[in-house]
């Protein structure tokens, strides 16, 4: 009984074949063709057109059967890799300066970015990306280089770097709230203190002759405070504790009147202790 090949090109010796070669057949088995699949990497080398790779009855060295797949050189726009119909993982590696279509002789795609790398999995009649969820994921540091859909939750613990647009079903925020809108910290019908709690964020004045404190060694620079008056009301801003500027103005002034339905910011700017006031207020 002749030898046949498995899909992925393995020897499957039939009784009595091969006779006094098994233990050649073999070790080409497991020190060539399974490490391949299993582990090892090749190069594609494309040369401007999209590309095919195929499998062969033979255990030997096969571009086709390697899980890594490193691909070089130059290519254009649409270029395409097409992977054997066979059901296989992929690790696509582009270098190339143009994205790829990794595919089957027939059905569904996947593009590899330029010089990014992707898990695919080829299922005989399409390739699809291989991991589209992840329950739990601890990551570093993400750097997103095109279009990303979040259906859901995305919260970093450290640094992520967008370089194209983020869309998502729901809304983007942080600890305050909406990032398209300017949460509401407190709605004062008497004196207040700002707080560190307040940066970012908006108080509304809804009473008569309320006394807003600005304290000193609270605010970092670059934290912005809005106050906005309602109902007619007026307040003040109490700044003895640091230097405030009204925009425009030379000289500091301790206490500033917001007018009746007026708008202002407290800006603080290259000091924690220095504040530009802007809006409605004398």
């Amino acid at each position: 009984m002749a030898s046949s090949y498995s899909n992925l090109k393995i020897q499957l010796m039939g009784t009595g074949d091969n006779s006094g070669q098994w233990g050649t057949i073999t070790n080409t088995n497991l020190g060539t063709a399974i490490e391949e699949a299993i582990c090892e990497s090749a190069n594609v080398a494309f040369s401007g057109d999209s590309l095919s790779l195929s499998l062969t009855d033979a255990n030997t060295t096969q571009v086709a059967r390697h899980l890594r797949l490193n691909l070089t050189g130059t290519g254009s726009a649409g270029i395409t890799l097409t992977v054997p119909d066979i059901e296989k993982n992929y690790i696509i590696n582009n270098g190339l300066s143009v994205d790829v279509g990794i595919k089957n002789s027939s059905g569904a795609q996947v593009t590899v970015p330029d010089g990014r790398s992707a898990i695919v999995y080829s299922t005989g009649s399409g390739v699809v990306d291989a991991v589209t969820s992840l329950n739990t994921a601890e990551i570093t540091q993400l750097t997103v280089a095109r279009t990303t859909h979040f259906d859901g939750g995305v919260s970093a613990a450290s640094v992520l770097n967008v370089a194209q647009a983020i869309t998502g079903s729901s809304t983007v925020s942080d600890q305050d709230g909406d990032l398209r809108d300017i949460p509401v910290s407190e709605n004062l019908s008497g004196n207040y203190t700002l707080a560190i709690g307040d940066a970012g964020n908006q108080l509304t004045v809804n009473s008569a002759n309320v006394v807003i404190t600005v304290p000193s060694a609270t605010f970092a620079v670059g934290d912005i405070i809005s106050v906005v008056s309602v109902n007619g009301c007026t307040a003040s801003l109490a700044c003895t504790a640091i230097n405030a500027v009204k925009a425009g103005d030379l000289a500091a002034t301790a206490l500033h009147t917001l007018d009746a339905n007026g708008v202002a910011s407290i800006v603080f700017t290259y000091t924690a202790d220095l504040a530009v006031l802007t809006g409605n207020i004398s």
